[in-house]
């Protein structure tokens, strides 16, 4: 269990690192259609590069799973969609606060569909997650939010929550990078089907967005992608969703180290109280129905 957890934590921190690599494209004069399409298209090109030795188990997928699979990864690709989109519309504070709202919506929906009752340390961890946040993410009154903004920035907490479920729930008895295959075409597929593919003709991958979109491609596609499917099915998603609020400290940390932003002590004192929410999520006694015998996979 502990494994699992550690896999899910860095799946999670490495989404933490996108948000620097993408002020850094944005300052290239790069837009959100290029960022989110080079992220895309960078993940399933090194997903299909890492499963030519598996070529006849990936087409001998069946279609229904085929097609879950890659409804599954376009829930991937919209958390990305809607995310980006909503940080147009909103300060970036609110953004990050209604994109953590996975954490509780995540314990939500495996206490409804699974029947999973969050326990006692699990709820005080829910409580300073979410304190946490409201302080780390520097939240100032006083400034007019657009609806729009905020149904984006639900919609992305949303699309992430499923995403986290399905990885820990779907085509469990495929193996890994199969099912990770798929599941990124999927996410490539929906930020072509939102945007275009315009990217690949404009010459922005030529001009440097290669770079970016690599980065993006293996710390917001590959990694988390392999490693929730690896850890999520051993631990459940409502632990998961937990889990996955490390990537708040991991943005300010990479904030103050590669933007050289400023941080002020109450967002240091959210993103200690996060690290304890994390640490508490940790001390519910795992429930048998989560430890699975999970078979063989790459």
């Amino acid at each position: 269990m502990w494994f699992s957890a550690l896999l899910v934590l860095i799946g999670s921190a490495s989404y933490g690192i996108l948000s620097t690599f993408t002020k850094m494209a944005y300052s290239e004069g790069f837009n959100p259609a290029q960022v989110v399409c080079s992220q895309m298209f960078f993940g399933a090109l090194t997903f299909w590069c890492l499963s030519l030795f598996r070529w006849r188990q990936l087409w001998a997928v069946p279609l229904p799973t085929l097609l879950l699979l890659l409804g599954g990864g376009a829930l991937s690709g919209l958390t990305g969609v809607f995310y980006y989109q909503s940080l147009k519309e909103l300060p970036a504070s609110y953004a990050v606060i209604l994109l953590f709202q996975f954490t509780w919506i995540g314990l939500m929906v495996d206490w409804a569909w699974k029947k999973r009752r969050p326990g006692f340390w699990r709820w005080i961890a829910l409580v300073c997650i979410l304190g946490g946040t409201l302080l780390a993410a520097g939240l100032s009154g006083g400034q007019a939010v657009p609806y729009t903004g905020i149904i984006l920035g639900l919609l992305s907490a949303l699309s992430y929550t499923l995403f986290i479920n399905f990885s820990g729930h779907a085509a469990l008895e495929l193996p890994t990078l199969v099912r990770n295959t798929w599941m990124v075409t999927g996410a490539f597929l929906v930020s072509l089907l939102i945007f275009s593919p315009d990217f690949l003709m404009d010459g922005s991958i030529l001009r440097g967005m290669w770079r970016w979109g690599g980065a993006m491609g293996l710390f917001g596609m590959v990694l988390p992608v392999y490693l929730f499917a690896k850890g999520v099915p051993k631990i459940g998603s409502g632990l998961a969703s937990l889990l996955g609020s490390v990537e708040l400290p991991v943005v300010m940390a990479a904030s103050i180290f590669f933007l050289q932003e400023q941080v002020s002590w109450t967002q240091s004192v959210g993103i200690v109280v996060i690290v304890i929410g994390i640490a508490l999520s940790l001390l519910d006694k795992q429930p048998k129905a989560f430890i699975r015998t999970e078979r063989k996979t790459a």
